[in-house]
């Protein structure tokens, strides 16, 4: 990964959008994923763009989405075309303003790592052990965390309440990428519970709640907040906020004059 990334800045953009094709991991996985790539040399603004890419740019993404919107193409491929561009705004975002390093320390990690070039094979599968020893308690108890607060989310909201504001096309779009942070779905079966709203919200909703939720949720924020500073962490959720709710809003608008 390290390699096939360019260090030109604008190369790296795009090459970082085709890595992600290749790194069919959920939204909280690709966290330390790409921690470790930025540590291993891989620029920030590219690793930004895979943490908005990889949990949408896989097959079994768009297999799920194209199951479960069959009759709505618009959905289909506003939804790539959206996160492929969201990535790219981002990403140049970070590289002219978000140069200097984002990365939490981490003790146990430097410890492991600074011999690694040295290690004989069976050394070598004592650090990959240490290290996924590290990532499960690291990632694991953010992830127990926001899984419980989405869980009652589930069973005491209802759905009634909700699509009330379903034909609202700002209000409704807030409303979804909202319910898309605090539900804390996986990326593989999100679009089931988009397709269940369909006929409550509008297309530029349902498509805030199908881009936001893979790029920002409860869970993999408290996991960001766990790898990344925390100036890092609220930029970046600011940044994708506005540029998802704004594309949405523009998709919306032109699936409702009859685009795609």
């Amino acid at each position: 990964m390290q390699r096939m990334i360019p260090k030109k800045p604008i190369a790296a953009l795009f090459w970082s959008i085709v890595a992600a094709l290749i790194v069919p991991v959920c939204e909280c996985a690709i966290i330390p994923v790409v921690r470790r790539l930025i540590i291993k040399g891989v620029p920030i603004h590219a690793g930004v763009v895979l943490l908005v890419t990889a949990p949408i740019l896989n097959i079994i993404v768009f297999g799920s989405t194209y199951y479960a919107f069959q009759k709505n193409p618009e959905i289909i491929y506003g939804r790539v075309i959206i996160c492929i561009l969201t990535a790219i705004i981002v990403g140049a975002f970070v590289y002219i303003f978000c140069r200097k390093d984002i990365i939490k320390e981490n003790a146990n990690e430097h410890n492991h790592t600074q011999h690694d070039h040295f290690s004989s094979l069976s050394h070598k599968l004592t650090h990959l052990i240490n290290h996924i020893t590290d990532e499960f308690f690291m990632v694991g108890k953010y992830f127990i965390i926001g899984a419980v607060f989405a869980s009652v989310f589930q069973v005491c909201v209802d759905r009634t309440i909700l699509a009330e504001l379903g034909n609202s096309q700002i209000q409704g779009t807030v409303l979804m990428m909202g319910i898309a942070y605090i539900l804390s779905l996986c990326s593989s079966a999100d679009a089931f519970v988009a397709a269940s709203f369909s006929h409550s919200f509008l297309p530029g909703s349902i498509l805030g709640f199908l881009v936001f939720g893979p790029m920002l949720d409860l869970k993999n924020t408290l996991i960001m907040m766990s790898c990344f500073k925390w100036r890092f962490v609220f930029i970046y959720i600011l940044l994708v906020f506005l540029v998802v709710l704004s594309l949405c809003l523009l998709a919306g608008v032109w699936i409702s004059r009859g685009g795609l």
